[in-house]
């Protein structure tokens, strides 16, 4: 088991929350279907095309991370925070409804205020 939900489950059961919370809070470790994360990658290689041509290798340095990466864990909403909030917004704009509720469910899940929440997922 990895460490972070571990940790969390610990604090959780210290603080007497009960297992549906846990359940939410993992739920941010947990790889979204095989459809979701498709669509997030091929969203995020679109968003990452606008710095096709910049000076650096920036370009290549953020999407040789995604490329081949494997839907396992968290690797779907380490795709996601790749990303300032603008380009999430603009990433979030490319996903198919139910990309953006696995999103949503794991920003959540993740701790993240519902206001930031929609201020990037409600485009």
């Amino acid at each position: 088991m990895e460490k972070g939900p571990e940790i969390l489950r610990a604090a959780y059961a210290y603080t007497g929350c009960n297992s549906k919370k846990i359940r939410a809070m993992n739920l941010y470790y947990e790889a979204p279907s095989d459809a979701a994360f498709e669509d997030m990658k091929a969203a995020a290689m679109e968003v990452w095309g606008q710095y096709r041509n910049s000076a650096g290798g920036y370009y290549e340095e953020k999407t040789d991370r995604i490329k081949d990466i494997r839907n396992i864990k968290d690797n779907f909403m380490y795709i996601f925070a790749m990303f300032d909030i603008h380009n999430q917004r603009k990433c979030a704009s490319l996903l198919k409804p139910e990309t953006i509720e696995a999103v949503r469910e794991r920003m959540v899940a993740g701790g993240n205020d519902d206001y930031y929440i929609r201020s990037i997922l409600d485009v």
